[in-house]
């Protein structure tokens, strides 16, 4: 409906549409979002994404995005690639059209599973939680309660 209407539509990330017999190259591809009117996709098929290997497409085609000289790029991280491409395809359809509308669906993997985070972001939590989740949780509770977001939620 928006690519009809003028619309630029693209589609980053998460795309948990297509039934795991439908997810090759060879399609069928009515249900990936090329086939569900988007004019771009840049993601994953299913659930969940490996967040430094991830097995993406770009359109219909595999891509993997990790490999640089076909050697895995120690740094790559699949969040930080999504909104690269999100965010050149942006800056792409703003300086072609500038007056044209778009849609960007982005839908990054990073909150499930598998939970991956970046080496700097381990780094930054190291010790944090050493405790427990056990813990961790009443700390958390107690912390609510002196902040008195507590009394909040209840209401």
């Amino acid at each position: 409906m928006l690519t009809d209407n003028g619309y630029g539509t693209s589609w980053f990330g998460k795309n948990h549409n297509v039934p795991d017999w439908q997810t090759t190259p060879a399609g069928p591809f009515n249900l990936w979002p090329t086939g569900l009117g988007f004019e771009y996709f840049y993601g994953f098929l299913g659930a969940d994404a490996h967040q430094f290997r991830p097995a993406l497409f770009e359109g219909t085609k595999p891509v993997d995005p990790y490999l640089k000289d076909e050697k895995v790029d120690p740094d790559y991280i699949l969040d930080r690639d999504l909104a690269d491409h999100a965010i050149h395809w942006i800056q792409t359809q703003k300086n072609v059209s500038p007056k044209k509308p778009f849609f960007a669906y982005y839908t990054p993997g990073t909150a499930h599973a598998p939970h991956q985070a970046p080496k700097e972001w381990i780094a930054k939590f190291k010790g944090k939680f050493d405790q427990g989740f056990d813990k961790q949780r009443i700390a958390t509770y107690e912390n609510q309660k002196n902040l008195e977001l507590f009394l909040l939620m209840q209401n």
